[in-house]
């Protein structure tokens, strides 16, 4: 199975068209308390000036469960946010979606069964109006196999099927009509040594030739624990590169100053530029303390 948890939103559209394409972060290992993701766009290989925009942050909890996530219009304003809680097996039991204003605007119910595996997701509205329905399934292994998505009169969506190989690791997801038949798109999946997946091709069908052929790829990049820390996107046919995304992590510290007033200061502290496991005097602490507040991971 794959490691690194991680779910994905893909609109799959014509190949004139461009791709909107977001990676959300469900789990985090090494410690990390945040996250922020940046999108940035490219054109004939080279960066679009100013085309830097903060897309997502998320917060976990001591475990590296997802606990909140943010997103971001273009502009850099709040579009909504996300809470989640778990139960003692670290099954997400809650998850509410509010607004910029703060007011909730979905509440999911959710049926699990006896393993653990989420088989329907019910989202309500606010006013307690029902929205849409999610169901899955899953093989005798755990792994699911289909996810049915369900519309507010009750008729069906979309649907998507899964494959895997022996070992329990996804390779294949295919894409189907309202009325369950194959609409001629599909993502297939590749992994590294770790289990991680390093590149998704998306097929669609041709407009000449109507056979199914490369749409778009996708790559990425791991850190050494593997936490996801950039893709890039590509546009076929031709595969010109257009888009990525990268990932900044951070933990939260705290460190007592007992010769000052103030007791502690909480402290971003970057792991890869500086080692908390240092000595440092305590003249020396007190010097830089101020600034820790506004020290990011980069």
């Amino acid at each position: 199975m794959q490691k690194f948890v991680v779910t994905f939103s893909l609109l799959l559209l014509q190949i004139a068209t461009f791709v909107t394409y977001s990676k959300d972060i469900e789990k985090v290992k090494g410690g990390y308390k945040t996250c922020t993701a940046y999108l940035y766009d490219y054109k004939y290989g080279k960066l679009v000036p100013k085309s830097k925009l903060k897309m997502f942050s998320f917060k976990f909890d001591e475990k590296g469960n997802k606990i909140e996530k943010i997103k971001f219009n273009d502009d850099g304003t709040l579009d909504y946010k996300t809470t989640c809680k778990y139960n003692e097996k670290e099954i997400k039991v809650e998850e509410l979606k509010q607004t910029s204003s703060g007011s909730v605007t979905s509440v999911p119910l959710s049926k699990y069964d006896e393993n653990g595996n989420m088989i329907e997701e019910v989202i309500y509205n606010v006013d307690g109006s029902f929205d849409y329905k999610n169901t899955y399934k899953y093989d005798s292994k755990g792994n699911k196999i289909e996810w049915i998505k369900y519309k507010r009169d009750g008729s069906v969506r979309t649907k998507t099927n899964y494959k895997y190989d022996d070992k329990g690791v996804k390779i294949e997801e295919e894409f189907y009509d309202t009325d369950f038949s194959f609409n001629n798109s599909k993502i297939t999946f590749s992994y590294n040594n770790k289990g991680l997946v390093i590149e998704e091709l998306t097929y669609k069908e041709e407009i000449i030739g109507n056979k199914l052929a490369v749409n778009y790829k996708v790559t990425y990049i791991y850190d050494d624990a593997g936490n996801l820390i950039e893709w890039k996107g590509y546009h076929y046919p031709g595969g010109s590169f257009g888009r990525k995304a990268t990932y900044k992590y951070s933990s939260f510290i705290t460190i007592h100053f007992p010769y000052r007033p103030v007791t502690h200061v909480a402290a971003k502290i970057s792991s890869s530029k500086f080692n908390v496991n240092s000595p440092f005097t305590i003249k020396s602490l007190m010097k830089f303390s101020t600034f820790f507040e506004n020290i990011a991971l980069a």
